[in-house]
């Protein structure tokens, strides 16, 4: 999914003297899901107005989301394209719990992402499998609260879209030990040729500014 960022300020761009605008993960789904009216004509009802909607009927395994931070700029005589980056401060959870409001209880360690929710098929949404089996399974609101874990961040490192750096991070699987309570994970940098243990500060609070592609996986 590609998420606009949302933000009050127009402007994109930053420096030493300017404020960092904040923006977050639901409210660039908020608007992905969000209605659009078009204006079309219907050769059978002949109506001028539609609705546009967005629904989920598959959750899928892996979950990616694309900010877009690079911007492209059209004169109106379209002789002239500029491109900018949007540096604002994007917040995103380590898990993604679709809760019903009635549900979240304040002490949950999961946020909830009600967006994802409200955009599910309204009677059912299909689960894909999480084993070696080709089946799907169907959730009702008596199955388990589907959730989303982080997984990977791809973080573009410079201060405009015409150059800069990509790294990656990634909450990978260290050991898998019954005793210990499951699969340990830790995080790790890759830049280029170099892999490096960094922490979860690291991974989720530092990179609010460079993340541009964040993957959960469904748990």
């Amino acid at each position: 999914l590609s998420l606009d960022i949302i933000t009050d300020d127009t402007s994109h761009t930053t420096d030493s003297s300017s404020t960092i605008n904040h923006s977050t993960i639901e409210e660039g789904l908020r608007k992905f899901f969000a209605n659009e009216s078009r204006d079309l004509k219907c050769e059978k009802c002949f109506f001028e107005k539609a609705t546009f909607q967005k629904e989920i009927i598959q959750l899928p395994k892996a979950l990616l989301l694309h900010l877009k931070r690079f911007i492209v700029n059209v004169s109106d005589d379209w002789t002239r394209i500029t491109y900018e980056k949007n540096q604002s401060n994007v917040e995103f959870p380590q898990e993604l719990s679709i809760l019903d409001s009635a549900e979240y209880d304040s002490d949950c360690e999961y946020t909830c992402c009600d967006v994802l929710k409200e955009s599910l098929d309204r009677s059912t949404v299909v689960l894909p499998t999480l084993s070696t089996s080709t089946s799907s399974t169907t959730t009702t609101k008596s199955s388990p609260t589907p959730k989303y874990r982080l997984r990977s961040v791809v973080n573009h490192i410079g201060n405009s879209a015409s150059c800069g750096h990509y790294t990656a991070d990634g909450f990978v699987k260290t050991s898998s030990s019954p005793i210990k309570g499951g699969e340990q994970r830790s995080w790790k940098r890759f830049n280029d040729s170099m892999v490096s243990d960094i922490s979860h500060q690291d991974a989720c609070e530092k990179t609010q500014t460079t993340a541009y592609m964040i993957m959960y996986e469904l748990q």
